[in-house]
């Protein structure tokens, strides 16, 4: 999709997260005079953060395959003579690489569900980090957890809402696992890993999409992983998501489950 559409979601969705990611990457070991990469950096929130952080020692890399975001960038880029934008993928990071050849982290932030071809992605993460070097995810857990409901709604389709609730949190334990599972195939050790929930009131600019697709999804994917009865979906789909339909898309909740996973190049 054109996340230029759903930028102010995109922004606010990703200042909920912030401290939470901050925190992550100061455990990960981001640290002064590093040489940091982030992959798919979208409108760069972190950028600040980096360039603080590594201090002027260090150097900054933001790479995204949208070349719109080259002029959007540029004012912040002004003035950081160690940060730079590359129109890049995450799958061909060789014209990125920084002086001293390979970066001693690199990041994900939201983008682990966009990726095309995972391995290929991650075997190219792995080749432009030194010995040592470590990949940290961020990402909300894309084929579980999305949900828009309405705050309008009425008792039934809250006991939609309230059941997703119960039945979401457990679900991070094995999307969280495939993600380890790829990140060590691609050749990486996982050092950290940490889960929380998010929820927000947010404006949609799909409206009743969200809930037609996300909350049929997460119901059938959840009973695909044995946490729900298929007769249970047909049931809470039946009662519930109608009149969840209904709701006002200009006051919506919003609740997903993010990943956090540092994984480390040996």
């Amino acid at each position: 999709h054109d996340f230029f559409v759903f930028e102010d979601i995109l922004k606010r969705d990703f200042e909920l997260k912030k401290d939470r990611l901050t925190d992550f990457l100061k455990k990960a070991g981001l640290a002064e005079g590093q040489q940091v990469l982030e992959l798919g950096c979208g409108f760069a929130p972190l950028l600040e953060f980096y360039c603080d952080t590594v201090g002027p020692s260090g150097g900054v890399t933001l790479v995204d395959p949208e070349p719109r975001l080259a002029e959007r960038l540029a004012p912040r880029l002004a003035g950081r003579p160690n940060a730079r934008f590359a129109v890049s993928s995450a799958e061909d990071l060789a014209a990125v690489l920084p002086a001293g050849g390979a970066f001693d982290l690199a990041v994900m932030a939201n983008v682990y569900h966009h990726l095309a071809d995972t391995a290929t992605a991650l075997a190219a993460v792995r080749s432009a980090l030194r010995p040592g070097g470590r990949l940290v995810i961020l990402d909300f857990i894309h084929d579980t957890l999305q949900l828009f409901a309405s705050e309008a709604a009425n008792p039934a389709a809250l006991a939609v809402q309230a059941r997703l609730a119960d039945l979401l949190r457990p679900a991070a334990s094995p999307v969280t696992a495939r993600c380890c599972s790829a990140l060590a195939a691609a050749g990486f050790e996982v050092r950290l890993r940490d889960a929380f929930v998010l929820h927000d009131r947010l404006r949609s600019p799909l409206g009743d999409f969200y809930v037609d697709a996300y909350v049929k999804h997460s119901l059938h994917e959840l009973a695909s992983l044995g946490r729900i009865t298929k007769e249970e979906v047909a049931e809470l789909l039946g009662q519930g998501l109608p009149t969840l339909q209904q709701g006002d898309p200009e006051a919506e909740l919003f609740s997903n489950i993010n990943l956090l996973v540092a994984a480390e190049r040996p």
